[in-house]
């Protein structure tokens, strides 16, 4: 387990460490499971600089193998990038960077190929990046994996920013030893941030004065809990008619995605503090909170648990080499309670998504939103003191909630009944569950497809019959949002959704289109426009 400050080189060092895996002989290829898609994709993308023959897999990975493919391989058949990704998938590359949910749905081989990727994970060396991210759902299942993974001898590196020393009595449960969290204290006592209570706040005017610096040409960086929150940030700037302004949530197309965080680079990346050109203003939710590699002296976020606040922290004056040749930067931290207003016209507490919302009550904090709204008072902070606050929000191990421990034992049963004989309920190529079992404890989805026009019949414009799944998921992929089933319905009964039908291998498919007026590629989805005549 290692633990080091956001920035401070642990994706480096993790490849020192899986470099002495191999060469000494107890691995023969990499495998990094990164906690998100958005996560996986960034560290793809960054590692392929660095290593030769990488793959990256995961349940919506088509569109940036293609893209990639086709930029190494000028040309390429779609058999050529196709069989890349099965490559990966197959953790036969070098050096895969996938998610979690892969591992773990390999381990309980519901497919046939589940057989191949846990036989090549079993000789790989394995490392966890941002292994805090995930809730006790998911931690759970990854105990399991690291419980078979430890059976067979499988080097693993767990890492993050600001473990907190009961993880290691967490994941001790898979059969480890693991006495200690090795640190790097050669830079967690400086003082990174001064961090500010602004308050509480519902909408964008309510921080007017905070955003105004970015208005005027301070770089800054704004984290919502919401993407109705991002938004509203969104709309506040637009009024004033903004330049560089960036809203990047979970509600994009991959494509339009791809495209923002490049836009976010070239404000606020790297060569843009190196260069003095640093402008703009980031509008990010929790997709940014670890993917995005940008740099700001002043940020406003919404308050979260201190070990994601810690993560957003990491992009304040997060490089060294900068035009203005300061060093040790202490950045501004603006610090927000959001609320909102009841029906009856009541402000209170809006703690999504760190609550739960009870009918008749509204939303209530979860416990450890209501302990971090306490221990994050106005100061300076270092590395150092967020590992010592999370460290006290995360005191002990907590119990197993009794839906916790079915899912795991659901896993564990998977892992055994079907190690020789293939189950009777299979999954398909890119599912993260099973008919039995979550990778994750998270509200009902439900996918639409936005950027796609189907009143082109004639075939001049989008395809409306497909051969195959694959030539599907081809189409599908670039223009896929999930979005909550509640959401959905939402949307379905305010006729900002059509219905298309498909012919999908010869069969009947149904998808739900966004309307046009809905989506755009700076906003991402809205439902909150009003509908028009011009849907119809």
């Amino acid at each position: 387990m290692l633990r080091a400050p956001t920035g401070a080189g642990k994706t480096d060092a993790a490849l020192l460490w899986a470099q002495r895996q191999i060469t000494t002989g107890r691995a023969d290829r990499l495998v990094w499971a990164m906690p998100t898609r958005f996560t996986a994709n960034a560290l793809y993308l960054a590692t392929t600089e660095q290593l030769s023959n990488t793959g990256i897999y995961h349940s919506s990975a088509w569109h940036l193998a293609q893209k990639r493919a086709a930029e190494q391989l000028p040309g390429a058949a779609r058999a050529a990038w196709r069989q890349e990704l099965d490559y990966a998938r197959l953790l036969e590359t070098a050096a895969t960077v996938t998610t979690i949910d892969q591992l773990c749905m390999a381990l309980t081989a519901s497919r046939e190929d589940h057989h191949a990727t846990f036989w090549n994970l079993a000789h790989a060396c394995l490392v966890i990046d941002e292994a805090d991210f995930y809730d006790d759902f998911t931690q759970r299942n990854l105990v399991v994996l690291l419980r078979a993974l430890r059976i067979l001898r499988v080097p693993v590196l767990l890492m993050s920013a600001t473990l907190p020393e009961s993880a290691r009595e967490l994941y001790n449960l898979s059969g480890s030893a693991i006495s200690k969290i090795w640190d790097d204290p050669s830079d967690s006592t400086r003082t990174r941030l001064h961090l500010h209570r602004a308050g509480r706040a519902e909408f964008a005017a309510d921080v007017a004065a905070i955003l105004e610096r970015g208005l005027k040409g301070e770089p800054l960086i704004i984290y919502a809990n919401t993407v109705g929150r991002a938004q509203g940030y969104w709309d506040w700037f637009q009024e004033r008619k903004a330049d560089n302004v960036v809203l990047y949530h979970s509600r994009f197309t991959e494509p339009d995605k791809e495209q923002i965080e490049q836009k976010l680079l070239a404000l606020l990346g790297p060569k843009a503090w190196e260069q003095g050109k640093p402008c703009g203003v980031a509008i990010l939710t929790q997709i940014g909170e670890l993917s995005v590699n940008i740099s700001a002296d002043l940020m406003l976020s919404d308050l979260c648990p201190t070990d994601r606040l810690a993560q957003r922290a990491g992009r304040l004056s997060r490089f060294k080499n900068r035009f203005d040749k300061q060093q040790d930067v202490v950045g501004e931290l603006y610090l927000i309670e959001p609320e909102k207003t009841t029906k009856d016209g009541v402000k209170n507490h809006y703690p999504a998504p760190y609550g739960h919302y009870r009918q008749g009550k509204g939303w209530i904090m979860s416990a450890v939103l209501e302990e971090a709204n306490k221990q994050l008072v106005a100061g300076e902070y270092s590395a150092q003191k967020f590992v010592t606050l999370v460290n006290a929000l995360y005191p002990k191990l907590a119990d197993e909630a009794t839906e916790v421990h079915n899912n795991r034992a659901a896993l564990e049963d998977a892992a055994i009944t079907n190690w020789l004989l293939l189950p009777q309920a299979q999954t398909e190529l890119d599912d993260d569950d099973t008919h039995t079992w979550k990778s994750r404890d998270i509200s009902p989805q439900k996918v639409v497809y936005a950027n796609t026009d189907f009143s082109a019949l004639d075939m001049e414009g989008d395809r409306t019959d497909f051969p195959s799944w694959f030539a599907f998921q081809e189409w599908a992929l670039p223009r896929a949002i999930s979005i909550a089933v509640y959401d959905f319905k939402r949307a379905q009964d305010d006729s900002k959704l059509t219905e298309v039908l498909l012919l999908v291998n010869e069969e009947r498919e149904k998808i739900w289109v966004v309307k046009p007026r809905y989506y755009d590629a700076q906003q991402g989805l809205r439902f909150d426009k009003a509908p028009s005549d011009e849907d119809e």
